[in-house]
């Protein structure tokens, strides 16, 4: 089991000797990738670089003294098993940078330089085995070093290695060197190759229908069978005569790596791959995740050696499939080598810019003066240690619950953890035939609700994307805006929903197939859908003629998905760079991991301060941010109050709340800025941040460099939000009070289909644009004013700090009602000294809705309706979209009340800018008589 993982902080915080005696680590795979982002967010290597900026010519050599360091240490480290296991075991495989090239003289020369910077015996260069690459392996054998041929995707690929290895094993013989000295593997990726050839696999049943039957059995088999025969190949090589007279002479049996162990299909176990091929002669090189995954549920028995005759039989049927395994493993081992040299390549330039400027950027601006969170948050930060954060990273379900069946399900929501490496394996390959900026070649409309959509939305806002329309609401008139703008024929539109049975996001995907199915020959060919494996959307997109159905992960929650495919296929059609954002999460992860000291972990300490103000009265989480990045505010919104806001406590997140004077915030805040670090400053942001943090405010500033950096952000708020659950003892995965307004709703919509209409509700006040409806204890409490502005007043006199409003707007989501709603908010927040809330019905039932009902009794509720005209039917269902949406508005309304908590419901009649209007208006005259008593 050698560890695909190397940082030095992994040697000097003791966690390598640790895998070594726990896990059975016996060698290091040297990731330049992972280095190349160590570097470029300066984590580990600040105070080196600051003397080697100074001291050497360029970034060239500046990397290779690096490398050299590293190299060194963790070479130290494995020197006594290697020593012990007399050079069998305690390999470092060092990566070739990208700029040594595959020139013979370069690498020849590069890795002589680094023998002799390193100094130890149990280092090996791990080149790429292409036909440059197994050029140079040979003459490196030929001259007593050690290799590690990368990037292996073929059983051809494979009997290009071994031909190399026997070559430079026979010219070291012939020069009189020690055979037994030398070691040589090849890393097989096996999960690139499922990636590769099940995307093929898929593509084929779609254009080949008629061979459907034949093609779908072989989807996930490639890996397996390709690594089977590599290994039958190696062992006819070891009966050869060939091969004897070079063992009689000491040579050691070449040893097959299986590298990218984490299997891309949701619906096979995690570790299925390293199960598989436990075999002789063979490596494991495993990520820490992997690790982790395995100590957990790998089950270890020899199989590698059977299944021979099954693993030709698939590779037949590849070909009979018009698979061509070899031009595809040339593909895959091309586009390797040209990643690792782009990146390389972007590292150098970075480096020789802080060169020309004489400093070092951060890669990441965070400031913070907490105030009296201070105290809190070293209390919660003293109760942690290395351990917690090594127990998060190996999705220690645990740290969350106790219950045994709590931890069963706790454990099947925590794959969020690695998909920034995950995806980088499944979903780049596949996504990433798009270049950079290269859009969809026509509109997309996303149908999906909560967290499955509001990542898209985000990322649509921060690159200004003009062609990406999210449709997350069943309010007629916003549904039939959306059908009136698109051409079917033009448009591109995604069905998400983790469930594949979400109410909202089937109602849309079937009128809108309805229309398409009107007007198309082939309308499911406009239609793309994201969901988990078992779900019934897959069986409705075959059925339906959908052009592709991903399935996701399914250990990944909804609110935690941004980096899956819910988030990541949208973002391609958007042209974003997925390699970028990823990267960037992936530079953060390395911030974060165990080795990094607690008070250095910028996740942790992001959670330790959601939790203390979770604990010490600033549950308003206040999001600042401008028009670009307001919709991460949205959507850290759900994945905070849906994560955090039950058992009676929590945070209340805060988003897209206007600006006020100083004075008119309560002592319950803590305000978060982000903004772009090119952005101008907007001073109605700046200015009282600063002003905030001088009253006593806790204040945080996190400032993003460009849209990339999101990536970075996303991963952070998932992980300090688990951070925070663990520190309240909250288990921050489930969402125990969602269901109840759901069933609400299903029982509505069935006495709807049994008596033709809905339960009609009797006001306790009305006039000709407005209704209002409250429980009968409230309107007694409330003394039955008699007009509305006594009605409206009353009832929100009853917020008084540490509450908040929370306005449900189950109206169309237009920018004249946003701003109404805007000026509503500003108009409470400012009476009362009140934070304020609005959620747009029904999107918020699936994120902030747990935290209504779930989380602290503080929560004052004005449930806004409007009478629509011109209603839409839903296909195939006996109610219409208007239906739909009032049944959902009622059956919140209605868990609300059971759980006694304070709402008032607004009907709005006629035009609902003017009835929001009157409604504002008696709102002001109502809180103007706060002051006279009542």
């Amino acid at each position: 089991m050698w560890l695909d993982y190397f940082r030095p902080r992994l040697t000097a915080s003791g966690e390598l000797e640790r895998l070594i005696k726990q896990d059975g680590v016996s060698g290091v795979s040297f990731d330049v990738d992972l280095f190349v982002d160590l570097v470029s967010s300066r984590s580990d290597y600040s105070d080196q670089l600051a003397g080697l900026l100074a001291t050497l010519p360029d970034a060239r050599a500046i990397v290779d003294e690096l490398i050299a360091v590293d190299v060194r240490r963790v070479c130290q480290t494995l020197q006594p098993l290697h020593e012990r296991s007399a050079g069998e075991e305690g390999w470092v495989a060092v990566d070739a940078p990208g700029y040594v090239g595959l020139e013979l003289p370069a690498v020849v020369a590069w890795w002589e330089w680094l023998t002799e910077a390193v100094g130890a015996a149990n280092v090996m260069l791990k080149l790429p085995a292409s036909a440059e690459g197994l050029l140079a392996a040979e003459r490196i054998i030929a001259s007593g070093g050690s290799v590690y041929l990368a990037h292996v995707f073929s059983t051809q690929q494979v009997e290009g290695v071994l031909g190399a290895f026997l070559r430079g094993l026979e010219l070291l013989r012939a020069a009189g060197g020690r055979l037994s000295d030398v070691r040589v593997a090849a890393g097989v990726n096996l999960v690139r190759i499922d990636v590769a050839v099940d995307e093929l696999l898929r593509r084929g049943s779609v254009d080949r229908p008629g061979e459907r039957d034949v093609l779908e059995p072989l989807i996930g088999r490639a890996a397996i069978a390709v690594a089977r025969r590599a290994w039958g190949t190696v062992q006819e090589v070891t009966t050869s005569t060939r091969w004897r007279e070079l063992a009689g002479g000491g040579a050691q049996v070449l040893r097959l790596a299986w590298e990218g162990l984490r299997t891309g299909d949701p619906a096979r176990r995690e570790v299925e791959y390293l199960e598989e091929l436990v075999g002789p002669d063979t490596i494991a090189v495993a990520s820490r995740s992997v690790l982790a995954a395995f100590r957990r549920q790998g089950k270890v028995a020899a199989r590698l050696a059977g299944g021979d005759d099954e693993a030709l039989e698939v590779l037949a049927d590849l070909s009979e499939a018009a698979i061509d395994l070899d031009q595809l493993a040339h593909q895959l081992q091309s586009a390797r080598i040209q990643r690792a040299t782009e990146r390389m390549e972007a590292l150098f330039n970075r480096i020789e810019a802080w060169r020309e400027t004489g400093r070092q950027p951060a890669w990441e601006k965070v400031t913070y003066r907490l105030g009296p969170l201070t105290g809190p948050v070293e209390a919660n930060l003293a109760l942690l240690d290395g351990a917690f954060v090594r127990r998060l990273w190996d999705a220690d379900p645990s740290l969350w619950a106790s219950d045994p069946e709590q931890q069963s399900a706790v454990r099947n929501r925590l794959g969020w953890l690695y998909l920034h490496q995950t995806m980088q394996e499944e979903a780049l390959p596949v996504l990433g035939h798009r270049g950079p900026g290269e859009r969809s070649a026509v509109p997309v409309v996303m149908l999906g609700m909560g967290g499955s959509s509001l990542g898209a939305e985000t990322c649509r806002l921060a690159y200004e994307v003009s062609d990406f329309t999210l449709l997350d609401t069943t309010v007629p008139r916003a549904v039939a805006a959306v059908a009136a703008r698109v051409q079917i024929d033009k448009t591109a539109f995604i069905v998400a929903s983790k469930s594949g049975t979400t109410v909202e996001t089937l109602a849309l995907a079937d009128y809108f197939f309805a229309r398409a199915d009107a007007e198309l020959e082939e309308p499911g060919a406009r239609f793309l859908a994201i969901t988990d494996p078992g779900t019934p959307l897959p069986e409705k997109g075959r059925k339906l003629g959908y052009a592709r159905v991903w399935l996701n992960p399914a250990d990944v929650g909804g609110r935690y998905s941004v980096l899956s495919y819910f988030g990541l296929v949208p973002m391609v059609l958007m042209g974003i760079d997925l390699d970028a954002l990823l990267d960037r999460a992936s530079r953060f992860a390395a911030l974060c991991a165990p080795e990094v000291a607690i008070q250095d972990n910028p996740a942790v300490m992001l959670g330790a301060m959601l939790a203390a103000a979770a604990t010490s009265g600033r549950d308003k989480i206040t999001f600042l941010t401008n028009q670009r990045l307001s919709g991460f505010a949205d959507w850290a919104e759900q994945l905070i109050a849906e994560s955090l806001g039950k058992e009676g406590g929590g945070l209340v997140p805060v988003s897209g709340e206007p600006i006020g004077d100083i004075d008119c915030y309560s002592d319950d805040r803590f305000f978060v800025q982000l903004r772009f670090t090119t952005d101008d400053v907007d001073p109605r942001l700046q200015d009282p941040l600063e002003q905030l943090a001088e009253r006593g405010h806790p204040c945080l500033k996190i400032e993003l460099g460009d849209p990339h950096d999101l990536g970075r952000e996303f991963l952070r708020w998932e992980l300090a939000t688990a951070v925070a659950g663990a520190l309240l003892g909250v288990n921050p995965f489930d969402e125990p009070d969602v269901l109840e307004a759901k069933e609400r709703t299903v029982e509505l919509l069935e006495s709807f289909e049994r008596d033709g209409r809905l339960p009609e509700l009797t006001p306790v006040f009305e006039t000709p644009s407005v209704a209002l409806f409250v429980a009968g204890e409230m309107a007694e409490d409330l003394g039955h004013p008699d007009t509305l502005a006594g009605w409206v007043g009353k009832y929100l006199l009853l917020a008084k700090p540490p509450d908040y409003v929370a306005i449900q707007a189950f109206l169309t989501p237009e920018i004249d009602t946003w701003h109404a709603l805007q000026g509503l908010r500003a108009l409470i927040r400012d009476s009362l000294g009140v934070a304020t809330t609005v959620g747009w019905g029904p999107r918020f039932l699936h994120s902030t809705g747990q935290l209504h009902k779930g989380g602290p009794a503080t929560g004052v509720f004005l449930q806004l309706s409007a009478s629509e005209t011109g209603e839409l039917q839903v296909p195939g269902r006996p109610y219409s979209f208007g239906v739909l949406v009032r049944a959902q508005g009622l059956g919140d309304l209605m868990a609300l009340q059971a759980r006694s908590r304070r709402v008032m419901r607004v009907h709005l009649r006629g035009e609902v800018d003017a009835a929001l209007a009157t409604l504002l208006e008696a709102i002001g005259t109502g809180l103007a008589q706060k002051e006279t008593k009542v």
